[in-house]
């Protein structure tokens, strides 16, 4: 509720929250950085961290920036000059940069201290022991100023939904927390481009028979999914880049075997509904080879299948004429299917047996394969499929179809 008192105990939050910040900033300083700054000009400890003391710096430059925030924010409340506020608030977006330059630092730096701390053990023996007496981890310290800007917004949307709608300072207010989230959202560009980057360079280290390294190239997805072949499930690892996709197995507990390589626009990732036979699915349609892989999690299947509508989108293809290229069948493995995938009749040994549609590879009783159809990409011959496809392909439109694709003959 927008109103004098409540706009006072805003602004006054403002300063408890950067007193805060600003004594856990120096807690680290003091008890964590310096010192561990010391051992290392003193080489009492050795570690290959080349950037480690550039991050000190700015680590120690935004302490600077916010005593002198406290400083002119209390003399403001001292002084009950609203005014005082503004003049304060409006160099906000130049301490957000400062943060920001941390924040791009820390990025980079990070992968290398938990490097360190994994094989050095005397760097790892000293942080370990300054984080007992501290009751804290040197990470969590090194990653105050990263939560600290989004922390501004907040406490500014508070003083916007506090400030009177006639205020003059208003629109003050939201030009200033328009500025800080361009500042956050360029940082946060910046940040996933770097984080890529680290994620390639690991996956290179891992994956010995392809090269990760290309311009322009960009990773999407890495997850490891359980593959149901017609007899057995097998483990493979899925890396989607902008421009192929690369389906590995394990050879060992962290390197990757390529076992297939395909290129943009000569695949398709599908999602499949949960069933009792099949949960987080999704089927990976090939020219060559197609099979149906279950996810680790919900939340995997949906990654996936973002980043191939990503893929779509950022190579200008289209799902409907990739349709048409014609890709192998999944054959659903027999011990998955125990009644016809279409209308639910169980099947026997004798009476009922199964069969797979030549299209799509799904377990169908005899009534629902009744059908024959020339299949896109599949050659002139027309073959058995079930009657979803056989409608599927009827409904294609001619004019997409591929030229090496004729138009639909159909049998019945």
């Amino acid at each position: 509720m927008a109103g004098p008192d409540h706009l006072n105990n805003v602004l006054s939050e403002v300063l408890t929250s950067e007193q805060s910040f600003n004594a856990s900033m120096k807690k680290c300083r003091d008890n964590l950085f310096f010192p561990l700054i010391f051992q290392l000009a003193e080489r009492r400890i050795i570690a290959d961290i080349p950037d480690f003391k550039t991050l000190y710096e700015k680590f120690c430059v935004i302490i600077d920036s916010s005593d002198r925030f406290i400083a002119r924010y209390q003399n403001s409340m001292i002084n009950g000059d609203p005014n005082g506020y503004i003049s304060i608030f409006r160099i906000l977006p130049d301490v957000v940069v400062r943060y920001v330059n941390y924040i791009e630092l820390h990025h980079k730096v990070l992968p290398l201290i938990r490097r360190e701390r994994q094989f050095n053990k005397a760097f790892d023996n000293f942080i370990s022991e300054i984080e007992g007496l501290l009751s804290d981890t040197f990470q969590s310290f090194l990653i105050l100023p990263i939560q600290r800007p989004p922390r501004y917004q907040l406490l500014l949307r508070e003083i916007i939904q506090s400030t009177p709608q006639n205020s003059q300072n208003l629109p003050f207010y939201e030009q200033i927390i328009q500025t800080i989230a361009d500042i956050i959202t360029a940082a946060d560009m910046k940040i996933e481009e770097f984080e890529e980057e680290i994620q390639i360079s690991d996956l290179q280290n891992r994956l010995n028979d392809f090269d990760t390294y290309k311009k322009g190239r960009h990773l999407y997805f890495m997850g490891d999914c359980n593959n149901f072949s017609r007899k057995k499930g097998e483990q493979r690892h899925i890396i989607l880049f902008s421009d192929v996709l690369i389906i590995a197995e394990y050879k060992s507990s962290n390197k990757l075997r390529v076992n297939n390589i395909t290129e943009s626009g000569q695949y398709l990732i599908l999602d499949v509904k949960d069933d009792s036979s099949f949960n987080n699915c999704i089927d990976i349609r090939k020219r060559d080879k197609s099979f149906r892989a279950s996810m680790a999690t919900p939340q995997q299947k949906t990654d996936i299948l973002n980043a191939f509508n990503l893929m779509l989108e950022n190579n200008n293809l289209q799902l409907k004429r990739l349709e048409m290229l014609g890709f192998a069948p999944i054959w659903i493995p027999d011990e998955n299917a125990p009644i016809c995938m279409l209308c639910g009749d169980p099947f026997t040994k004798l009476t009922n047996r199964k069969h797979h549609c030549r299209y799509c590879g799904y377990c169908i009783c005899k009534k629902c394969f009744q059908n024959k159809i020339v299949c896109p990409g599949r050659g002139p011959e027309p073959q058995q499929v079930c009657k979803n496809c056989y409608e599927k392909i009827l409904a294609m439109d001619p004019r997409m179809i591929l030229p090496e694709i004729s138009e639909p003959i159909f049998q019945t």
